[in-house]
């Protein structure tokens, strides 16, 4: 038979209905002595027979009244002291209302109950139905040993004094029904206002005592493939991946024995259908139906882990970008501090990125540099536009160094500028690669022209002899003689020169 919380108060319920008839027939019995005549005894039985049959039919009813369905489970009663503390005020207060009772009347007997009437019902109010029937019980025994005549013995003189102690003990038995009913109505109400929000809510919420489940709403059921009322008193290690069995046990073992009283921690669950997934739990001890239990919220994080991963592989694989870059890359938040600075950058500047994180330009520049820097990103992020410019730059060390740097603004997920991000490329080698091209092709557009000059000359000496050879060469044909000079190759070749 599986011990279900509706088997639990059968359970009670029976025990509870042994002790009643076993105290009924003991104090009966005596009663029934101080009857001498026959017939008197009779009717005192029959009397007593059917107040017992009156007694119990209404305690029946009433146990019918609150006997749990099946799978029903009562959510705890948030407020009420633990059951050691009523136990307690159950027996204390009986013998503060003896302590009382002798220390204002001393011998007077004629009132015995006078202060124990409201001491079962502060008893019944504060423990419930036990701390009532406690308390009545209790009461009983000190005012029939201590205040009725012949005190300080169990015997009774006087019908009367049996008929008060029975009808104090019916009234003590009522006070406790009463007060248990009245917080069961209370705590229903509480709990189906509660069962309306949890079963509504997309989390999973349970409750596990004795390493079973004995509430789990129907998402948390979902979660785990079962139906609401099927995953009822199942034991918890059913719905846990084997590697992580010990783990959750030991866990919730230690928040029930309050070393731990709030679990959070996550585990590899276990679905009806064999498949697993991430699951990660939250919650905290406390006292269902007299006992400790854990009452907390399940989540499967799944896809949560798994964006997480992703997350974290782009941040990997942009870290290794920005690191691995020759270039200078930089984040600024909205007051120029530095957010990211990677190692080229810090090459760059001669410093470590560790004593650049969280300072702004004044602590790698100085003082005239970084503040046209600071201006500079100011200005950008007003403008909130990405901008590609040179920068020349004086390092610490004295260096000068130039680079093309693109800037743009950086923006938070509802559109406001929040920093800027920036890459710098170091062009002084190539500046200066093209300024010593310039002054080499300088060098040699100068050394053309000198030797177009030198051309220009040396072609015109030439001319002139040609056309002196000319002359002569004529002069000695006029004379009949012949050329000293041959030009006849030359002829078609050369120009004449021009007349000046």
């Amino acid at each position: 038979m599986k011990w279900t919380e509706r088997n639990r108060y059968i359970a009670k319920v029976t025990v509870s209905y042994g002790a009643l008839a076993t105290l009924w027939i003991l104090l009966s019995d005596r009663l029934l002595g101080l009857f001498a005549e026959p017939a008197q005894a009779a009717e005192f039985g029959t009397a007593k027979g059917l107040l017992f049959v009156a007694a119990t039919t209404m305690l029946l009813w009433a146990a019918m009244l609150t006997v749990p369905a099946e799978g029903e489970v009562a959510l705890g009663q948030p407020g009420r002291p633990p059951a050691w503390v009523r136990v307690v005020l159950s027996l204390a207060i009986p013998l503060l209302a003896f302590v009382l009772h002798r220390a204002l009347w001393q011998d007077d007997t004629h009132f015995p109950w006078v202060l124990f009437y409201p001491a079962v019902f502060l008893s019944s109010w504060a423990g419930g139905l036990a701390g009532g029937l406690v308390s009545t019980v209790l009461s009983v025994l000190l005012v029939w040993f201590g205040l009725i005549q012949p005190r300080y013995s169990f015997a009774i003189e006087e019908t009367g004094s049996a008929l008060s102690i029975a009808i104090f003990f019916a009234m003590g038995v009522l006070f406790s029904l009463t007060h248990r009913r009245l917080q069961q109505v209370e705590r229903r109400a509480a709990d189906a206002k509660f069962r309306a929000l949890v079963d509504q809510s997309l989390a999973g919420i349970y409750i596990v005592q004795d390493g079973r489940f004995r509430y789990a709403n129907p998402a948390f059921a979902g979660m785990f493939g079962h139906a609401p009322d099927a995953i009822l008193d199942v034991a918890v290690e059913t719905v846990v991946d084997a590697a992580d069995r010990a783990m959750v046990s030991d866990r919730m073992r230690q928040c029930v024995e309050a070393a731990t009283p709030e679990l959070r921690f996550a585990f590899s669950g276990r679905r009806l259908d064999g498949s697993t997934f991430e699951v990660e739990i939250h919650g905290r001890s406390f006292e269902h139906e007299g006992r400790p239990a854990v009452i907390g919220v399940a989540i499967d994080v799944s896809e949560r882990l798994r964006a997480e991963e992703t997350v974290k592989r782009s941040e990997q694989l942009t870290r290794a970008v920005v690191e691995g870059s020759p270039d200078a890359v930089f984040v600024k938040d909205k007051d120029g501090r530095y957010l990211l600075f990677n190692e080229a950058a810090a090459r760059i500047v001669g410093k470590p990125a560790a004593e650049v994180i969280g300072k702004d330009d004044r602590h790698i520049f100085p003082p005239d540099v970084a503040a046209s820097i600071i201006a500079l990103d100011r200005d950008l992020m007003d403008r909130g536009k990405v901008q590609t410019h040179e920068e020349a730059l004086l390092t610490l060390d004295g260096q000068r160094m130039t680079f093309l740097v693109t800037k743009g603004p950086l923006l938070d997920l509802e559109g406001r500028v929040v920093g800027l991000f920036g890459i710098s490329h170091d062009i002084t080698e190539r500046l200066g690669a093209e300024q010593e091209r310039q002054r080499q092709e300088e060098e040699l557009r100068q050394r053309n022209e000198e030797l177009e000059r030198f051309n220009r000359a040396s072609v015109g000496r030439e001319l002139d002899m040609i056309a002196l050879k000319r002359q002569v060469n004529e002069l000695s044909h006029q004379l009949g003689r012949p050329p000293p000079f041959p030009l006849e190759h030359l002829e078609a070749d050369v120009p004449e020169r021009p007349k000046r």
